[in-house]
């Protein structure tokens, strides 16, 4: 069970998660209604449809590009299309991609971005792309002339209010069960609006990156003092006149990269939180989810852009349209708290993971070489927990791994955590635990991989263990050693609503958990199991057989709830489940679904966690905590997520 989103993951690259589309899970229906606006935009005659679907979310390797082709592919052709259009050209660039690559060719949004600078050459909100492009290109001399052209722009303007009109359109004929649902008084045009807003939210830039880096000084000082100048004048007109929230932020990076101090900045500065905090957007404006929907539709009406509406809220609410003297951003002024707690727990982090790292146990050693690559982000280091000792030699886990090559703990963590040792280990691993199937999942995502022999390997093999007992002693030995001080709980991995009641020791097993299980799921094999295992026409009876084996382990024998869901979705690809996988299947999603909502709401974490750390399985966990409850077997008459969409394909 996930408790919480911890915030000590929130910028580290999680483990790939293949969704049962069989199962009618809210995001197994979410994906679904993606899929199908995505198929009514692209059927759409007009291009400004069209290129909408360059913003849903779809799995472009997902389906043969001859039954659904890619975002970019739909983008491409509506600005093809539409060459003339400028609205159609912005969203076809704002929603292409501005990195390079060494990995292989790249596409980027070329023809778009040239018909969008032809049709604007006077708006820095277009020249950004271009900008951007040259960046991604290493080409100087276009870079320098489009940067030049952006400080010498008379205007700085998106297509985000147009964005937001076609949305609404698109969702009036296509009503999105989304953001706009939270408002049952809506009327049709009002849930459009709410859809739009969250459709066409441009709370970031995609150009944004490379103008910050553009605008860094790079050491060639006839270079520097150029580019500077250009990045004051563009900066000061993004951050100044940009009609949306997105081109204002852009402009104060660019301004900051240039070396200006946040003193030079700060009236532009506190303009924007001004607006941002009186924003006609609930998603910016949590207050405007209160409004009179009315209103907000009568703000964004015609509106070119965010600004606009935003100022049309302040006048309808008798507000000045700058910050009055002496107001301060509300989470401003909240900041220093929060801020506060923060910081704490991080420290706290830390000193676990210097205990961790200084201790005798080789186990613990592995973990906090593992979590310093994958937390370093967060924690403001990118390396040791403790920027203030000595860091280890960039292969100290790599080290760790090959003194101790006999040590299956030692070798999984290395396996699993992006070390420099990771081929090695993962021999290692299968030498050591030869009849664990997740042990060779691990060589599915090597670019050589032999997949059919790797699954018959898998098949052959006697469980599948993800090593979740395992990694969790150590970390449950680190948080008693240290355990979290009561001032910390708030920023724990607990859900909020749990914390006001319970121990440090529990939030200390928490934490505990949250380490481990993000550690054993680390392998990230999951999505090419199913994809190697998911039928794409041909007769394989071999692999069939050996598909069949794999998730029949994974569904029975793993000691998590994602794996055992992986399991059935793989036995599901090679027809209906035996009865007895059935049953199991049927058993772990209601223990899931009869507990998750109590477990959230504190009630019985006590228990649950106890559970967790002495028989180290998730599920196990749940079906002792559904026990308690009096719910140890699903009613008769309870129907399962896959159940139901069973039942639906059958009508």
């Amino acid at each position: 069970m996930s408790l919480a989103a911890a915030p000590a993951f929130a910028n580290t690259e999680q483990p790939v998660v293949v969704i049962d589309r069989d199962a009618d899970s809210p995001l197994g229906a979410y994906l679904r209604a993606q899929l199908e606006l995505f198929d009514a935009l692209r059927s759409d005659a007009s291009p400004r449809r069209q290129v909408l679907a360059a913003r849903l979310y779809v799995d472009d390797e997902g389906v043969p590009a001859a039954l659904r082709p890619k975002r970019r592919d739909v983008a491409a052709n509506a600005a093809q299309l539409a060459r003339g259009d400028a609205v159609v050209q912005w969203i076809a660039a704002d929603s292409g991609s501005y990195y390079s690559s060494q990995c292989g060719p790249t596409h980027w949004p070329e023809a778009e971005v040239a018909a969008l600078v032809r049709l604007e050459p006077d708006n820095a909100g277009a020249l950004q792309y271009a900008v951007a492009l040259a960046h991604a290109k290493d080409d100087r001399p276009a870079l320098d002339e489009a940067l030049s052209r952006m400080a010498s722009a008379t205007r700085a303007d998106d297509h985000s209010g147009d964005e937001v009109a076609e949305w609404r359109a698109a969702l009036v004929a296509h009503p999105d069960t989304g953001f706009g649902a939270l408002r049952e008084d809506a009327s049709a045009e009002e849930h459009a609006l709410l859809g739009a807003l969250q459709r066409a939210d441009s709370g970031s830039a995609p150009a944004t990156d490379a103008l910050e880096s553009v605008c860094a000084p790079d050491g060639n000082v006839e270079q520097a003092w150029q580019r500077q100048g250009w990045c004051v004048d563009a900066g000061a007109l993004l951050a100044g006149k940009g009609n949306s929230f997105a081109l204002r932020e852009t402009g104060l990076k660019m301004l900051a990269a240039a070396g200006a101090t946040p003193g030079d900045v700060a009236e532009l500065q506190r303009q924007l939180d001004w607006l941002k905090a009186h924003a006609a957007n609930p998603l910016v404006n949590p207050a405007a989810f209160h409004d009179a929907l009315s209103d907000l539709v009568a703000d964004w009406r015609g509106a070119p852009g965010q600004i606009t509406a935003t100022e049309r809220r302040l006048k309808r609410l008798d507000q000045p349209l700058t910050p009055p003297a002496g107001w301060r951003e509300a989470d401003a002024e909240e900041e220093p708290e929060d801020s506060a707690a923060q910081d704490a727990w991080q420290a706290y982090v830390r000193a676990l993971l210097d205990d961790m790292r200084g201790s005798a146990d080789v186990h613990a050693q592995a973990l906090a070489l593992a979590s310093d690559k994958l937390l370093g982000s967060w924690l403001g280091t990118g390396g040791p927990a403790d920027a203030t000792k000595d860091a280890p030699a960039p292969d100290a886990l790599a080290a760790l791994a090959a003194a101790n090559p006999d040590d299956l703990l030692v070798q999984w963590v290395a396996a699993t955590s992006g070390s420099d040792a990771a081929g090695a280990a993962i021999a290692n691993v299968q030498r050591l635990d030869a009849d664990n199937a997740a042990a060779w999942g691990l060589s599915l995502s090597a670019a050589d991989a032999d997949t059919p022999a790797l699954l018959q390997r898998m098949a052959a093999a006697k469980r599948y263990d993800e090593h979740l007992a395992d990694l969790l002693a150590p970390w449950l030995a680190a948080v008693r050693k240290r355990p979290i001080p009561a001032e910390n709980l708030h920023a724990s991995l607990l859900p909020s609503a749990a914390a006001e009641n319970l121990s440090a020791d529990t939030a200390g097993k928490a934490t505990a958990l949250t380490f481990a299980t993000t550690s054993s799921t680390a392998a990230s094999h999951f999505g090419r199991v199913h994809a190697a295992c998911r039928k794409h026409g041909d007769a394989d009876a071999q692999r069939d057989d050996a598909c069949v084996a794999i998730g029949r382990l994974m569904l029975n024998s793993s000691y998590t709830v994602i794996s055992a869901l992986i399991g059935s979705a793989v036995l599901r690809e090679a027809g209906p489940l035996s009865p007895g996988d059935q049953q199991r299947a049927r058993a772990i999603a209601w223990w899931q679904e009869s507990q998750l909502g109590a477990l959230a709401d504190g009630a019985g974490l006590d228990a649950y966690f106890d559970d967790f750390a002495s028989t180290g399985s998730e599920i196990e966990a749940l079906r002792l905590a559904a026990t308690r409850a009096g719910k140890a077997e699903p009613p008769a008459e309870w129907k399962s997520p896959a159940e139901k969409r069973a039942e639906k394909k059958g009508k």
